[in-house]
Formats: C-alpha cells, sequence, structure tokens
C-alpha cells in the first residue's frame, strides 16, 4: 500500500519501516577539514545514501544536517540498502582526513499513515533512538525489523532504549567490518522478565539508601530475611534506584533454573547475551570497565551455584556488584549481610500512629484499593493494629490479608488471620482457603511449570483444570497477590505460595496440565522462524518438561529438536548437543528421535566436524528408513539439509541416438 507525495516514488504507507543515518563524530571532523571540504563530503556521502535508498526501492523523506530520514515498504529491502551504503562508504577514498563513518538505525511500523509529504507516528521517533544508539560504521534494528530480513542481523541483547516500553531487542546488520557488532551506545537492560509491580513500594526507603551504600563498599551483598519479607521487591528497587555510574543491571531468578547445571544458561540468558557469545566476552564488552549491578534471586535451593557464579563474576571484573536474595547468607567471601526484617506495626490504634508504622501504611495502601470508606484509617485503626500484630508485619501476609478484604468483612478477616499465625505459610493457606475451587485448581496449575510462565503457556495451563475463563481467574489471582507479574507477557508465584499451591492437584490433574505445557511448547516452536522473544519466554518451560517422566517421551524428543536451533543460537553449539542428547534416549527409535539426529548435525555448522555431522545424519536416515541398508539418496538429501549445500542441478535426458 503506498500514500500520496507530490513527485518521485510515493511515500509507502501500512507496513513501513524507518531508516535514520548520522555521522559519527560529524562537528570534530568539520573542525578537521574545513567547511567547504566538509560540504564535498557532507553531499557526497548524501549521494551515496540516496543512490542505496534509490536502488531498493526506499524513499528519502527528509534531510537535516548530516543525517537522512527515509522509509521502505519492506524491511527486508531497509536493510539491503543499508547494507550496500556501508559498504560503499566503507570502500569510498574519503581523502586524506579520517575515515567517514556513518551511523544507522532502522525500526519498523505498522498502520502508518503519511501525511503532507511527511510521517507522523512513534514508529519514526523510535527508529531515530535505534540511530541514536549505534556507531559509526554500524547498522542497528529492532526485532520487527530483523524477523523480517532472516539472516542479514546479529542479536545484541537487550538494551535500554528512550521511547519504548521496557528493554528493547537490538540487532546488529552483519558486515565484513569487525566493528559493526559491537555493543550500542545504550545502556544495557535486565530481563525483560524482571518482576513487575502495580504498586508502589511501602515502608522501604531508608531499607533502599542503605542497600546502595553498602553495595558502594562490598562486592556482594545478600539480602537476608524470612520468606515472604519483601526480599525480592527490594532487590528490584535498589535496581531501579541505582547511582548513574551503574552501566549494567541485570535481575536473574534462579527459580527458573530446572537442575544446578543450568544456572550458566540462565544468567546467559538474564544479561541478553547474544547467540555463540561467551557470557564474560558479553559482560566484559557491554560493561567496558564500567560499573555494573546482576541480582542473584531466590539462592537459597543453589547457594553453591549462587556463590560460585559471584565469585566467578567479581573475579573477572572487581567492579561489578552481585546483589542476593536468601534466608540465608550464600557464603562467598568478602560477602556484607543485610538483615530485611518485618515492617514495623504500629505502636498504638491510634490513626496517626498506624500511618506512621511500614506494616500499617503498607496495609492501609493495599486495603484501600478494595475499600471504599473515605474515612481510612480511622474507622478501622483498630482492626490493622491486630492484623499487622499477627502478620508479624510480614509483607507477603500484608499483601495477601489485604486482598481479601474485597470478599469478606474486615472483622472475619482479622479473625482468620490470628487464628493462622504469624507464619509466611499460614497466611498463604488463609488466601488459598478463601478462594474458589476453580480459582485454587488455577493456581495450583500454574504451579506446575518452570518460573516465570509465559502468558501464552499460563492460559493453557489454567485451562487444562477446565476453568471455563483462563484470563479472569489469572486476573484474580494477581489481584489477590497471590500470582505476581514478571516483564510485560509472564507471571510468577513466589516459591511458598508455589509450595503451597502445588499440593492442589491430583496426579491425573498434573499430567493434563503437563500435557497441555508441551503442546502449548510445540505449537509455539513449530513454525519457523521462531521470534527470538518467544523462545526465550518457552525455554525455562520447555526445560523442564525435558526432564518430566510422565510425559510421552517421543514428543518431549519433538520439542527438544524443535528448539535446537534456538539452544544453539543463544548457547553456543556445544551446550546445545549436551541438551539435545539428553533426549536422545527418552523415547523409542523413531522419527522423533531422527529429528534429534539432525538437530545434532546442526549444531557443529557448515565445514566443521564433517565426520560427527556426517554420523548424526546416517543414524538419522536409517532411523527414517526404518532399514538397516540406509538408502544413499535419502542421507544425501539429509545432508544437503543440514549443510546447506545447493542440489545439483540435474542434467539433461540423453536424447535418442547420443551418448551421454
Amino acid at each position: 500500500m503506498t500514500g500520496g507525495r507530490d513527485g518521485g516514488r510515493a511515500l509507502p504507507a501500512g507496513d513501513v519501516c524507518f531508516l535514520f543515518t548520522d555521522i559519527e563524530a560529524s562537528t570534530e571532523l568539520l573542525r578537521a577539514v574545513g567547511d567547504a571540504q566538509w560540504v564535498e563530503l557532507l553531499l557526497r556521502s548524501r549521494g551515496v545514501l540516496a543512490a542505496a535508498i534509490d536502488e531498493h526501492g526506499g524513499v528519502v523523506v527528509n534531510v537535516d544536517g548530516d543525517g537522512c530520514f527515509a522509509a521502505f515498504a519492506g524491511a527486508a529491502e531497509a536493510a539491503a540498502a543499508c547494507a550496500e551504503a556501508q559498504q560503499v562508504l566503507r570502500d569510498t577514498d574519503w581523502g586524506e582526513q579520517r575515515e567517514l563513518r556513518v551511523r544507522m538505525g532502522l525500526h519498523a511500523g505498522t498502520g502508518i499513515i503519511p501525511r503532507d509529504g511527511d510521517y507522523v507516528a512513534l514508529a519514526v521517533h523510535r527508529a531515530a533512538r535505534v540511530c541514536a544508539a549505534a556507531s559509526g560504521g554500524q547498522t542497528l534494528a529492532t526485532s520487527s525489523v530483523a524477523a523480517q530480513a532472516p539472516g542479514m542481523f546479529s542479536d545484541l541483547g537487550l538494551y535500554s532504549v528512550r521511547d519504548f516500553d521496557g528493554a528493547v531487542r537490538l540487532y546488529a546488520l552483519a558486515t565484513p567490518d569487525a566493528g559493526a557488532t559491537r555493543p550500542p551506545r545504550v545502556p544495557p537492560a535486565f530481563d525483560a522478565q524482571v518482576p513487575r509491580y502495580d504498586t508502589a513500594l511501602v515502608g522501604r526507603d531508608v531499607e533502599i539508601t542503605q542497600i546502595l551504600a553498602t553495595l558502594a563498599r562490598h562486592p556482594v551483598t545478600t539480602l537476608v530475611g524470612a520468606e515472604g519479607a519483601g526480599k525480592t521487591r527490594l532487590a528490584v528497587a535498589v535496581l531501579s534506584e541505582r547511582s548513574p555510574d551503574i552501566a549494567g543491571a541485570w535481575f536473574v531468578d534462579l527459580t527458573a533454573v530446572p537442575d544446578p547445571g543450568h544456572v550458566g544458561d540462565v544468567l546467559a540468558r538474564a544479561v541478553g547475551c547474544p547467540p555463540d557469545v561467551d557470557v564474560d566476552a558479553h559482560l566484559d564488552a557491554v560493561l567496558d570497565g564500567r560499573a555494573g549491578l546482576l541480582v542473584l534471586d531466590h539462592c537459597d535451593q543453589l547457594r553453591p551455584q549462587a556463590a560460585a557464579v559471584a565469585a566467578l563474576l567479581r573475579n573477572w571484573n572487581p567492579t561489578l556488584r552481585v546483589l542476593c536474595t536468601a534466608r540465608e547468607p550464600i557464603g562467598v567471601a568478602h560477602e556484607s549481610v543485610f538483615e530485611v526484617g518485618p515492617l514495623e506495626a504500629p505502636s498504638s490504634a491510634d490513626p496517626a500512629a498506624v500511618l506512621a508504622s511500614g506494616a500499617g501504611r503498607l496495609f492501609l495502601e493495599r486495603a484501600q484499593r478494595t475499600l471504599s470508606d473515605p474515612e481510612l484509617p480511622h474507622s478501622i485503626a483498630p482492626e490493622v493494629v491486630r492484623i499487622c500484630r499477627a502478620t508479624a508485619g510480614n509483607a507477603l501476609g500484608l499483601e495477601v490479608t489485604a486482598a481479601l478484604c474485597a470478599d469478606e468483612p474486615l472483622p472475619d478477616v482479622v479473625t482468620a488471620v490470628e487464628q493462622a499465625g504469624s507464619s509466611t505459610a499460614g497466611l498463604v493457606d488463609v488466601a488459598l482457603h478463601r478462594l474458589a475451587g476453580d480459582r485454587r485448581l488455577a493456581l495450583a496449575a500454574l504451579a506446575v511449570p518452570a518460573q516465570p510462565v509465559p502468558h501464552l503457556l499460563a492460559m493453557a495451563a489454567v485451562a487444562a483444570t477446565g476453568a471455563i475463563d483462563a484470563r479472569r481467574s489469572i486476573e484474580e489471582l494477581l489481584r489477590r497477590s497471590l500470582l505476581a507479574a514478571a516483564g510485560e507477557d509472564a507471571y510468577r508465584l513466589l516459591p511458598t505460595v508455589r509450595d503451597r499451591a502445588a499440593g492442589q492437584l491430583t496426579d491425573d490433574m498434573r499430567v493434563s496440565v503437563l500435557l497441555a505445557l508441551l503442546q502449548g511448547c510445540l505449537s509455539a516452536t513449530a513454525e519457523p522462524p521462531v521470534p527470538v522473544t518467544m523462545h526465550d519466554a518457552v525455554a525455562p518451560v520447555a526445560a523442564a518438561l525435558l526432564h518430566e517422566s510422565s510425559l510421552p517421551g517421543a514428543d518431549r524428543q519433538r520439542l527438544t529438536a524443535q528448539l535446537g536451533p534456538w539452544w544453539s543460537g543463544r548457547l553456543g553449539g556445544r551446550r546445545a548437543r549436551e541438551l539435545l542428547g539428553e533426549a536422545l534416549p527418552l523415547g523409542r527409535l523413531g522419527s522423533a528421535t531422527a529429528a534429534l539426529h539432525l538437530a545434532i548435525a546442526h549444531t557443529f555448522g557448515p565445514g566443521t566436524e564433517t565426520v560427527e555431522t556426517e554420523r548424526h545424519v546416517h543414524e538419522a536416515a536409517r532411523l527414517l528408513g526404518e532399514v538397516d541398508a540406509v538408502p544413499a539418496t535419502l542421507v544425501e538429501r539429509l545432508r544437503r539439509a543440514v549443510t546447506g549445500d545447493p542440489a545439483p542441478e540435474a542434467r539433461p535426458a540423453p536424447q535418442p541416438g547420443t551418448t551421454s
């Protein structure tokens, strides 16, 4: 679809890919060469850009200073234009002055309508921000572009870019220039699935200041406290309040680790490590000597591994600070322990005293979302005091208790909480027992998969329990503080809630949920190319399903084989082969096992480990042929599929009366 423009090619409309360019260090170059020569350089560079844009069907919308703004009807055409322009710019002799290097940024939008020969759209601003994030000679793009130009871009990881909602995955256009894949000029972002809260943090201002001061003095700090004390929420607040000199910040949820051997995989994912890049090398590149902050959340079940990760990263980069959360210290050298205690309870039933206490303010802030009494806290001050004392100031207990006020009279809530005692498990049980049966099953279903749970799989898990409206079930669990958002499109359960909820499912129901999750993963990864963000979301659940013995082995093999390209791209060929190899003995020898052998062959890449590639191709052909004598034509066909070799050209059949 195209929109009108006076003269020349019409401005694209509908799905449009925007390009911005800018000359690196243009002011310094102007000073070095002088006004007259600068004008000549500027006109020559504009000519190179205009020719490449026109050659690939784009339209120059505007030229401002040393920058250019263009639009394309297709992302692949825009990428090709950038590749051609960068190549010509590199090959051009610019005279005695230093090399002229141009940064470029691409972002695609939908539903775009040009007006009066120009565009007014958020996608335009985002393309400009992507350009500003690039270095000279580098072309950056978002996933909206990279997904439409397969094979042309390299994944650089997650970054914080202005005008975008949350973390942005940036891609670099692959070029012969090694510097084209250097880290962007914007800071790396933390994992897109960091816990997200819709309510304000209450009563922890002093602690945040103290923790930031402790991090400035100590390489490793562990927030120690009882379950439900609010350690995770406090760590997330510290990330957001970190000083400007901390360039990188990452959040690693260790509850997402299926077994201790996979800690490194989860760490690589959380720090946005690009495909086939060592995690240490990635951190070294994005930090570049600057300070960074890494949160290791919920270290309790993996304390030795968490301590090893903290020590390894600290020895490698002394500027890095590590913030852990656990019920006990993790036991690493030079560890500073920060006690996260309960929130202060009110000293009396006086409304002023209630508001002055951390526990009182937290309960009232949460309760006011469900209670419409304009006289709060005066009208319920005595009940608030009793609840704060009964919960012993436990943040999670106060949250779930406040949510109960939406459905039950406050006196009944007070009685139930006082009878439960102050243990976190007991307070969670109070909330669970007051859930409708279908909601309890929904929560139990969400306790089955690896955390965090992508929305797609959360809906499948809840639907497997027979819930009529899975979405409403999830919304109620969020409202009751039994479920938390993780990023924009996932959910997570605190370990205590997960442990208490898991017992609600029968064995048969648990298997039904697992089958629904397996089908959801297979569907999400069935049609290549699969967006990296989808693989990122599905991967933790898929890794857990790989080891789930109650599921059919052949189905687990198929899922693992489909994830093979993702494992290889995100974790490297060696680690991918380990994961794929784990699935080989799971099922009967058949097509699913053959698919695994082909996936393993793909991890070696063309031109490397030829013997191993051929061995796995030959084994796949044997299984697919289901005979001992392997057809040579099948082996050759599979080998070409793995290595990417073109099929041999068909030779014309000899004509009668001729010799071949």
